[in-house]
């Protein structure tokens, strides 16, 4: 689970990074980002869910 978190976070700044360099929150590559790590965040928290786990993965990390 810990390389999804990994990759989850690297999705996450990448994201961030493409919504700077393209200037919109619609532009297709932001979308395709954005897709891209809600599937992964799902994928994480329905394995969560079937391994019993209740605390679904947070998007953001205590800190």
């Amino acid at each position: 689970m810990l390389h999804a978190q990994e990759t989850i976070e690297t999705l996450r700044k990448q994201l961030v990074e493409c919504v700077t360099i393209c200037g919109s929150f619609t532009h297709p590559e932001v979308i395709q980002v954005s897709q891209r790590l809600d599937r992964l965040i799902l994928h994480v928290q329905m394995e969560q869910l079937r391994l019993g786990d209740t605390t679904l993965y947070p998007c953001h990390p205590p800190v």
